[in-house]
């Protein structure tokens, strides 16, 4: 497998377990980047065959993938 850029959000009404949230996402394999708690973002990296257990940790609003941007310039 490889490892995939992500970013996490999470439920505002879970804000106040974001270390315990991290905890859980770091248990699947989630390598941190950034952890921006205040406002619910974490950012890194897992295998991709993880992302849809990611979801099903309570208090985790939504996973996104970075989709690479390619600018051409002319």
């Amino acid at each position: 497998m490889h490892r995939i850029r992500i970013a996490i959000a999470i439920a505002d009404e879970a804000l106040d377990r974001a270390g315990n949230i991290m905890d859980d996402c770091r248990a699947l394999g989630f390598e941190a980047a950034t952890a921006l708690t205040g406002v619910g973002i974490f950012t890194g990296s897992i295998e991709f065959d993880r992302v849809a257990s990611l979801r099903t940790i309570v208090g985790v609003a939504a996973v996104e993938i970075e989709r690479p941007t390619w600018i051409h310039a002319s």
